[in-house]
C-alpha cells in the first residue's frame, strides 16, 4: 500500500492501473492482479479515476500520505527518481511520457537528463504540437538557463539531424525551431532559422509553392514583431500575390495572408488598406468556411480596427455576434470564446463602459486559470487587462497585485528580458507613477528601457515607450535637464518610425508635445523652442508642423504623457 499511494502522490497527474502495476512489479515483470486487488478494492471510495489514472479522490488523502511516508525531501527524490526511470525507458513521446518525465527531471533537478529529453528533435517537435506543452517547453528552458543555452543546444540537435532530413521535412524542423525561439523573444536567431526554412522551402518547391509561402508568412510576422515595418510589408505583398497567382484569390491560406496584411497595416496605422484588407478576409472566409474559427477571427480584427478607430457603434456589434458564435461553436469556455470576451472588455473599458467591462475581464481570467493554468501568456495578458481595467478606476490595491502577479508569472515562463516581461516591468512602474511613487516607478522604468535596448532595439515602438515613460517620471520629479535627451530621442525615434511606416505614429504628436513641455520647462523662450523644434522635425511634412504648432500653443497646460 505504501508504495502505491507514494507513487500515485508523485506523479503529476497520477498513474494508470498498468502503470502502477509496472512500478510495484519485480524483475521487468508487473505485479500479478492478485495481490493488487484486494487493495485496489479496500482504497476505491478513496482514489478517483480521471482520464484513465488513478488519483486521490480527497485532498485530505493526499496530504496523509505525504505527513506519514513522504516528509524526507530524500524519499520524494527516490519514489520521483523511479517514475522518471519508468518513462524514460519508454522510446516513443507519448502523451503520457511528456506529462510526466519533464517535471520529474526538473524537479529532481536532474539537469543533464532534462536537457537531452528536450533536445531529442522528436520530443521536441510533440512538445512544439500542443498549447499546453508549448509554454511548458519554454518553462523547463528557463528553469536550465543558468547550465544550458537553448539556442546552443538546439544548433545542435539541427546540425546533427539535418543530413537525414528530406529538404521538406528540414523546412519543418527550421519552421519549428524559428518559432519557438521567436516565443522566447530571441529574435536573430529565430529570424535566421525562418530564412534558412524560406530558402529550403524554395529548394525543393520553388517560390511559389504553398510551404514556401508559409514560410515567407513566418518570416513577415517575426519582422513586424521586431518593428521591421517595411521589411515585413514587403514580404507579406510578395507572399499575397504569389498565394492569390498559386491559390486563388479565396483558398483559406490566401484569406490568411489577406489577414496578416492587414494586422501590419493597423499596425502602421494604415487604416484605410487595412479596413477594405480586413473586410474582404471576412466576407471570403464567410463564402468558403463559414461560421468557422478564422472567419470569427476575421469578424474580430475587422472590429479591432475600427474601435482603433473609435468607431464604437459598428464595432460594438461585430465583436458581440463574434462571441455569440463563438460560444455556439467552441463552447463557453474554448480558448477562442475566452479571447473574445476579453476584446469585448477591452472595447467596453475604452467606452467608459466599466460595469459590463469589469466582469468580462474576470469571466475570462477565472476561465483561462482553469483551463490553461496560472502562468499561461492568455492567463497573464487577461490579468494585466483587468489591472487596467481596475487602475482606470482607482482600484489601485488589487491592480497592484494583478500586475505583479502578471509580471511574476511572465518571468518565470518567458525569462526576465522577454519583451511581454518588460511590458509587464513597464505596466507596473506606469501604475506607481501614476500614484506619484516615483521612487520605486523610476528603477523599474530603467529596467525596462535598458533591456529592450538590448531586446529590442533603440528604435524598436516599446523601447521608444519606455524612454518616453523614464521621461516622464524625471518630468515629474522636476528633473527637466535629464529628461530633455529623453524626450527628444522619443521624437526623433517616433519620427523615423513615421518616416518608415509612410504615415504618422500614433504617438508621434505626443512626443512632440513632450518635448515642447519639457523645453519650456527648462527656461526657452519662444523662439529657442522653434529652433530646437525646427532642428528635430526638419522636413518632415507640412502636416507635422501644423500639429507641432497646435502643441506649442498648448504646452503650457499640458502635462507630459506615458504611452
Amino acid at each position: 500500500m505504501r508504495c502505491s499511494l507514494c507513487l500515485i502522490a508523485c506523479a503529476r497527474f497520477g498513474l494508470s492501473e498498468p502503470e502502477l502495476l509496472d512500478l510495484l512489479g519485480n524483475g521487468g515483470e508487473p505485479l500479478p492482479r492478485r495481490p493488487w486487488t484486494p487493495l485496489h478494492l479496500a482504497a476505491e471510495n478513496a482514489l478517483a479515476v480521471r482520464a484513465g489514472l488513478l488519483n486521490f479522490g480527497h485532498d485530505y488523502l493526499r496530504a496523509a500520505v505525504h505527513n506519514r511516508w513522504l516528509e524526507e525531501a530524500d524519499t520524494v527524490r527516490q519514489f520521483r527518481l523511479q517514475l522518471a526511470g519508468y518513462f524514460a525507458a519508454m522510446t516513443e513521446p507519448t502523451n503520457r511520457k511528456l506529462d510526466e518525465l519533464p517535471a520529474l527531471l526538473r524537479d529532481t533537478a536532474e539537469w543533464e537528463r532534462l536537457k537531452d529529453l528536450l533536445a531529442d528533435l522528436p520530443t521536441f517537435l510533440r512538445l512544439r504540437s500542443t498549447e499546453r506543452w508549448k509554454w511548458e517547453l519554454h518553462g523547463l528552458w528557463l528553469a536550465l538557463s543558468e547550465r544550458y543555452d537553448p539556442l546552443e543546444v538546439y544548433r545542435h540537435t539541427v546540425a546533427e539531424a539535418e543530413p537525414n532530413l528530406p529538404p521538406d521535412r528540414l523546412a519543418y524542423v527550421l519552421n519549428e525551431a524559428a518559432v519557438f525561439h521567436n516565443d522566447s523573444g530571441q529574435y536573430a536567431e529565430a529570424e535566421a532559422l525562418f530564412r534558412r526554412a524560406l530558402a529550403a522551402s524554395e529548394r525543393v518547391s520553388g517560390t511559389d509553392d504553398s510551404n514556401t509561402l508559409t514560410s515567407l508568412n513566418n518570416l513577415a510576422a517575426l519582422l513586424s514583431s521586431k518593428g521591421d515595418f517595411l521589411g515585413a510589408e514587403a514580404q507579406y505583398r510578395r507572399a499575397l500575390e504569389a498565394m492569390e497567382g498559386l491559390l486563388g484569390l479565396d483558398h483559406p491560406l490566401t484569406l490568411t495572408c489577406v489577414n496578416n496584411l492587414a494586422v501590419l497595416l493597423t499596425k502602421k496605422a494604415g487604416y484605410a488598406e487595412a479596413e477594405l484588407l480586413y473586410r474582404r478576409a471576412l466576407k471570403g472566409r464567410e463564402r468558403v468556411l463559414g461560421e468557422h474559427p478564422d472567419t470569427l477571427r476575421s469578424l474580430s480584427h475587422l472590429a479591432g480596427l475600427l474601435a482603433e478607430k473609435a468607431d464604437y457603434a459598428e464595432a460594438e456589434p461585430l465583436y458581440r455576434r463574434a462571441l455569440n458564435a463563438t460560444e455556439r461553436i467552441l463552447g463557453i469556455e474554448h480558448p477562442n470564446t475566452l479571447e473574445t470576451v476579453r476584446i469585448l472588455a477591452g472595447l467596453l473599458a475604452k467606452k467608459g463602459d466599466y460595469a459590463e467591462a469589469e466582469p468580462l475581464y474576470r469571466r475570462a481570467l477565472n476561465a483561462t486559470e482553469r483551463i490553461l493554468g496560472s502562468e499561461h501568456p492568455d492567463t497573464l495578458e487577461t490579468m494585466r487587462n483587468l489591472a487596467g481595467l481596475l487602475q482606470r478606476k482607482g482600484g489601485y490595491a488589487e491592480a497592484e497585485l494583478l500586475l505583479r502577479g502578471a509580471l511574476k508569472g511572465r518571468e518565470r515562463v518567458l525569462g526576465a528580458e522577454h519583451r511581454d516581461t518588460l511590458v509587464s516591468v513597464s505596466d507596473l512602474a506606469g501604475l506607481l507613477a501614476g500614484n506619484g511613487d516615483y521612487a520605486r516607478a523610476e528603477p523599474l522604468f530603467c529596467r525596462a528601457l535598458g533591456a529592450m535596448d538590448r531586446v529590442l532595439g533603440a528604435e524598436h515602438p516599446e523601447t521608444l515607450k519606455s524612454v518616453n515613460n523614464l521621461g516622464f517620471v524625471l518630468v515629474s520629479k522636476g528633473d527637466y535637464a535629464a529628461a530633455e535627451p529623453l524626450y527628444r530621442r522619443a521624437l526623433e525615434g517616433h519620427l523615423a518610425i513615421s518616416k518608415s511606416m509612410g504615415g504618422e505614429h500614433r504617438n508621434l504628436r505626443d512626443s512632440i508635445g513632450n518635448y515642447e513641455a519639457c523645453l519650456a520647462a527648462l527656461g526657452h523662450n519662444t523662439a529657442a523652442i522653434r529652433a530646437r523644434m525646427e532642428e528635430v522635425l526638419g522636413r518632415s511634412g507640412t502636416a507635422t508642423q501644423s500639429r507641432r504648432k497646435s502643441s506649442a500653443r498648448d504646452r503650457l497646460r499640458l502635462v507630459p504623457k506615458r504611452s
